[in-house]
């Protein structure tokens, strides 16, 4: 993908600013977010479209436009040297483009051509050295052990409960499934009445557990035997996180719309609802005491929150991601954040605090999950493998491959001996260390 045509794809002139490139990218990423769309052929273009226009945009952040314009600064065409991926980051803030000089006019008197002097290719400092794919290596201590494959749609999201015992299923074909864990067999089905579920969330007491849906309502189900017992309404678009309270008395929500509310489960009433930002929330976490929320928002820096109040606490250190997705680490001294870049950033939750960067991954990441006893944190995304790194030494600790298309949910048992793993492609599979 040449320069020039990352303009073309977010429809802007090769002479715009920084800011320009922002603005259509929020637009199109509203437009195409393939949460919009409920037709399958329709998603699959949607995706497909997305995919463009994240690498568009994450090339002219890292290039900003002024670097890419042609040398003597008046509106010339841009510089159309070979497109080279780069490591999306750089994140330090760069100096504006400056204005033309007072009254300098388009139709100004300019020399005779003059044969240009040879172009110098640009610089490269650490933070925009090329970005290489890792391609998987057989460096796996984890293997897959059962893999079930009876799912009629690819799966959207997952959750499992404390005793390992049940996981739960949200499906792309509107269905929800109850399975045992110990027998693999598929004890409730239900539909779901407002489209496919896109996030799950269990309660803290393991007897309830709450959906968000396409459409923008939150239903709330019983456990073991899954009957509704309530839905909220007031989303009207799509659901993109959900958390419990740690006393499992409220359920906080954030949507596509741009707002986060937080629901009292006695009375199904909206206790609160605020705007974190400009956008729609693309994640939410919530830590284990429910008492502060992290926000992920497009195109801006993820924030700390007070859980109950909406006030903000901290901003984390250089966290600008395209469709951020958020996980705590089971002792909450780690946020990680998976961007659309592939990469994997790592903070302290305690004070915002950049940590680390994990690369290897392909495309947008869509799957974090932190192993409980051990220091590994799994990820996985459009490129159908999983990625398991030590998140204190940054070290790549395996690469798990069997999936065709992207991972979709990821989580471990609570003791850390089992991975379990869903996909597009319409499996669920076991890994366990060897």
């Amino acid at each position: 993908m040449p320069p020039y045509d990352c303009y073309t794809i977010l429809g802007i002139t090769q002479n715009a600013t920084l800011e320009d490139v922002k603005q259509a990218y929020r637009r199109l990423a509203r437009s195409w977010h393939p949460d919009r769309f409920t037709d399958p052929q329709e998603k699959e273009v949607a995706e497909e479209k997305i995919k463009r226009i994240n690498a568009a945009y994450e090339y002219l952040k890292a290039h900003p436009p002024q670097k890419l314009s042609g040398s003597g600064g008046n509106g010339s065409s841009g510089d159309r040297t070979p497109f080279t991926s780069h490591d999306a980051q750089g994140h330090a803030a760069r100096s504006p483009s400056r204005p033309s000089p007072a009254g300098q006019s388009r139709t100004s008197y300019r020399p005779p051509p003059q044969t240009p002097p040879p172009q110098t290719p640009p610089r490269q400092t650490p933070k925009t050295a090329p970005r290489t794919y890792v391609p998987p290596r057989s460096t796996a201590t984890w293997q897959c052990a059962d893999t079930w494959t009876s799912l009629d749609s690819g799966v959207t999201a997952i959750a499992l409960t404390q005793d390992n015992r049940t996981l739960l299923t949200a499906c792309a074909d509107h269905t929800l499934l109850r399975w045992s864990l110990q027998t693999g067999r598929v004890l409730d089905t239900i539909r779901s009445r407002h489209g496919p579920l896109l996030t799950l969330a269990i309660s803290p007491s393991q007897r309830s557990f709450a959906g968000g849906s396409r459409e923008g309502s939150v239903d709330l189900w019983s456990l073991p035997k899954v009957l509704l017992l309530e839905t909220f309404q007031g989303h009207d678009r799509p659901v993109r996180g959900l958390a419990f309270s740690g006393d499992g008395k409220s359920l906080v929500s954030g949507s596509a719309d741009g707002t986060i509310r937080l629901w009292d489960l006695n009375t199904g009433r909206s206790l609160k609802t605020w705007s974190p930002g400009s956008s729609g929330i693309g994640s939410l976490a919530l830590s284990r005491d429910g008492k502060t929320l992290v926000t992920g928002i497009l195109d801006e820096p993820l924030r700390l929150w007070h859980g109950q109040t909406g006030k903000a606490l901290i901003e984390f250190e250089d966290s600008t991601l395209g469709d951020p997705l958020l996980q705590i680490s089971p002792d909450n001294a780690i946020l990680a954040a998976g961007g659309s870049d592939g990469s994997i950033k790592l903070w302290s939750f305690r004070d915002g605090s950049f940590s680390r960067r994990l690369l290897g991954l392909r495309g947008p990441v869509k799957a974090i999950a932190f192993c409980p006893n051990r220091t590994l944190v799994a990820a996985g995304g459009d490129g159908a493998d999983i990625r398991l790194w030590d998140y204190h030494t940054g070290e790549l600790q395996g690469v798990l491959t069997g999936h065709n298309s992207t991972i979709t949910g990821l989580a471990f048992n609570s003791n850390g001996s089992q991975l379990i793993s869903a996909s597009d492609d319409r499996s669920i599979r076991f890994w366990r260390p060897q």
